[in-house]
């Protein structure tokens, strides 16, 4: 809801609270000039050789009739820090939301923002080391170019033969600082050289993630790793893979390698364990649903949220409850939006965790006293978890450990706003964008029509007429007859 009084001389320009869209954070501003309010979109967590493409639109909504609205669309608009804001500065003239009907009974004007299509690629130049095996050299970064500096060993683990590291510029994706080291092996000749890569997160050490990305190495791709997915431990450390080839076959014989890497989501993890035997007792537990003597775990989103998932072990396969314990801190006229899914790691066997059924999750959340839990299903059956090579059970505490994702968490001001809501409001958003694309369809027909119109006019002006064929036939004839 943007506010009346933007309508008024002198009012100084609105802006929004910020938020999060593609795990960058945005506002949105409004400014009045004499005759319009201009709309802006503005990416308020810009990092040095990072690029945020995406389409935009902003719609302000008519009372009387949804083809009276008013709204404009930008597509493939790159987001960088020399140019951080797009928008348009004549979204709409004033006289026209005094006349026609804007303004809702608050006073108030509606508007909506899109976002779509979201890419965000970070992009930089490694300066190569001047001497293979050299070790130590600082080379100054200049033109978003990384140093090459010596490694740092993490948690004790050891890289003999890797003696320096190549790294990249900090930049921000899904509100956390992030690099690229890259780790040649001088131990032996270029021709038979390779190069480990490894991605860093440098803040937010509260949680575990999972993390998709793929990294391009060379001017040309000379290197493509596809779609990857990994899991970072708490310090923030990536597993390193491998590349068959040296920097400086990558670089070509160049004195820079070109790194670009596309940042495609980030997701904070619970790393929660839970015994899996079975529960004797069958009385309410204190959480509000569960069963009594059930196992559990205490956990906590990203958001410091606190959150009981218990094992369910009663039917004939694996299932869980998960309760929020902080569902009476929910503030009144609010409601808090959460979207989760749940991954059951595997100690051997299958490398990737294994989703429960259904998922994602997502549930809207308003204040009271206790809450009645989420049923999430799995088709493991408890037999399984009975046999004593079980891949979902450690094999000392026959425990199981289990990747809580915390995908969404919004705070809304709507308190009865549910998940009913979003399939008319779905809907409605659905049929918009199928009648602009009917709308343009229609346009681009009406184009083409008038071009072969245009086009058929300058063939008919180019032919004779009628009139001059016959006129022309009996001067032919009359000429004959003289003869």
């Amino acid at each position: 809801m943007l506010s009346g009084r933007i309508l008024r001389e002198f009012t100084p320009d609105i802006y929004s609270k910020d938020f999060v869209y593609g795990y960058q954070k945005w506002n949105v501003s409004f400014v009045r000039t004499d005759r319009h309010i201009g709309a802006f979109l503005k990416l308020q967590s810009p990092s040095q050789g990072l690029r945020c493409r995406l389409d935009f639109s902003f719609t302000v909504v008519n009372r009387d009739h949804f083809t009276k609205n008013v709204s404009f669309i930008e597509k493939s608009c790159e987001f960088s820090p020399d140019a951080s804001v797009f928008g348009r500065k004549t979204f709409i003239e004033i006289e026209d939301l005094l006349k026609r009907n804007f303004l809702q009974e608050t006073g108030e004007l509606l508007l909506e923002v899109e976002m779509r299509n979201i890419h965000s690629i970070y992009e930089c130049f490694m300066r190569l080391p001047k001497e293979i095996g050299a070790g130590n050299h600082h080379n100054n970064n200049h033109n978003h170019h990384a140093t090459s500096h010596s490694i740092h060993h993490h948690g004790g683990s050891r890289r003999d033969s890797y003696e320096e590291r190549m790294e990249s510029t900090y930049f921000m994706f899904g509100l956390s600082d992030w690099s690229i080291s890259l780790f040649p092996d001088n131990s032996v000749a270029e021709a038979d050289g390779s190069v480990e890569v490894q991605l860093q997160r440098h803040t937010s050490f509260d949680h575990l993630c999972y993390v998709r990305y793929r990294i391009i190495l060379g001017d040309e791709g000379t290197f493509d790793s596809g779609d990857l997915e990994q899991v970072l431990d708490a310090s923030g450390v990536g597993e390193p893979f491998t590349i068959g080839a040296s920097v400086h076959r990558l670089a070509r014989g160049r004195s820079t390698l070109r790194v670009k890497v596309e940042m495609i989501s980030v997701v904070s993890v619970s790393e929660v364990y839970l015994s899996a035997i079975p529960s004797m007792g069958h009385s309410r537990s204190s959480t509000g649903g569960g069963l009594g003597g059930a196992a559990r775990a205490h956990c906590y989103d990203r958001d410091k949220q606190a959150w009981i998932l218990e094992a369910d072990l009663t039917g004939k396969y694996l299932a869980f409850r998960l309760f929020y314990t902080d569902i009476s801190h929910v503030p009144r006229k609010f409601s808090r939006y959460v979207g989760w899914n749940i991954r059951l790691v595997s100690k051997g066997g299958s490398p990737r965790p294994k989703r429960t059924v259904d998922g994602p999750y997502s549930k809207y959340y308003v204040q009271q006293e206790a809450d009645d839990g989420y049923v999430i299903r799995t088709d493991v059956l408890l037999d399984e978890l009975k046999e004593s090579e079980c891949p979902y059970l450690d094999g000392e505490d026959r425990k199981m450990t289990l990747h809580i994702e915390w995908m969404d968490s919004h705070l809304l001001i709507n308190p009865n706003y549910t998940s009913l809501d979003d399939v008319t409001r779905l809907h409605k958003h659905q049929m918009s964008r199928e009648i602009l694309a009917l709308q343009a369809e229609n346009y681009a027909l009406e184009k083409q029509l008038y071009s072969y119109q245009q086009s058929l006019a300058k063939t008919t002006s180019g032919l004779p007429s009628r009139s001059n064929s016959r006129a022309n036939s009996c001067e032919r004839n009359s000429t004959v007859n003289r003869m």
